[in-house]
């Protein structure tokens, strides 16, 4: 979770502050749905849903963690908040937030049907135009996806389609990450190091340069410091050797993995069994 890392529109660090709020149900389709990825603001990406049969945009971020609705949409939506959802920022500080009953949500021929969360994105977003909430991997679990964000899609694939599309790709270590007794959702890939492997967060959400925690660059005997962003290398487990420019931060995660870095890559994630490929663009 990173919201504190925002001040208003600062947000290069946005979503992979949330803690996923999945729930169980989801439809199926006949074939591949592609969802597009629209421009938003500072190098972020939205996607068009109906949530409650209202045409929404919402900010696509890998790290969201949660799937959250802003309190006008929560209440459009029918949605009555209760309960607490408690999750972690990347720094360690804690995140309360209320939930909706499960809601119908729908693109195309696909639909599902979620428990969410409801958050006020307004003091984070400052100038920039409003949006109805962020859209996190919890909304697509169990679904198998390519993520493409050089290409501006996601899209959700049939059995066959992703058979096809991992056909040729490179597997990578991954591991899903979860908070809130089990609802988040969050990826960590496998980054090897001679201590041992280091999981870092696939983080769309984040449009600053990669994030290293101080003792993750330690394992890998790298000297970064939190202003100036350095290139530096790093070794995915099934991806080989990959430059980024990095800085270092406290957190709670070894590292953050951001959107210059998802880009780099067509991501080929099935979210029911956790097992994700990858081939560079």
């Amino acid at each position: 979770m990173k919201f504190d890392c925002f001040a208003p529109l600062a947000l290069p660090l946005l979503l992979s502050s949330t803690l996923a709020c999945a729930s169980a149900g989801r439809g199926g389709t006949a074939g591949p749905v592609e969802l597009a990825l629209a421009p938003y603001v500072a190098g972020l990406r939205t996607v068009k849903l109906a949530v409650g049969g209202r045409p929404v945009d919402l900010i696509f971020d890998t790290a969201g963690g949660m799937t959250l609705l802003t309190p006008e949409l929560a209440r459009e939506s029918g949605c009555h908040p209760f309960g607490r959802l408690t999750g972690f920022r990347h720094n360690g500080d804690p995140l309360a937030l209320e939930r909706c009953a499960p809601i119908e949500v729908a693109a195309g021929a696909w639909h599902t049907r979620r428990e969410l969360a409801v958050f006020d994105l307004t003091p984070l977003l400052g100038d920039a135009p409003p949006v109805a909430g962020i859209a996190g991997l919890d909304l697509f679990e169990g679904e198998k996806l390519t993520v493409d964000l050089g290409a501006g899609r996601v899209t959700i694939e049939t059995p066959a389609s992703f058979a096809a599309k991992i056909r040729g790709a490179a597997p990578v270590m991954l591991r899903a990450g979860r908070q809130s007794g089990g609802a988040s959702l969050d990826i960590f890939l496998a980054i090897e190091a001679p201590s041992g492997p280091l999981w870092m967060e696939l983080d769309s959400g984040s449009v600053v340069p990669a994030l290293l925690a101080p003792h993750a660059a330690r394992a890998l005997g790298i000297e970064l410091d939190s202003a100036t962003p350095k290139k530096v290398e790093l070794t995915v487990a099934g991806l080989g050797r990959v430059s980024v420019d990095a800085t270092e931060r406290e957190m709670i995660y070894d590292g953050l993995l951001g959107a210059r870095f998802v880009g780099e890559f067509v991501w080929m994630i099935d979210l029911g069994t956790m097992r994700a490929w990858a081939r560079r663009r």
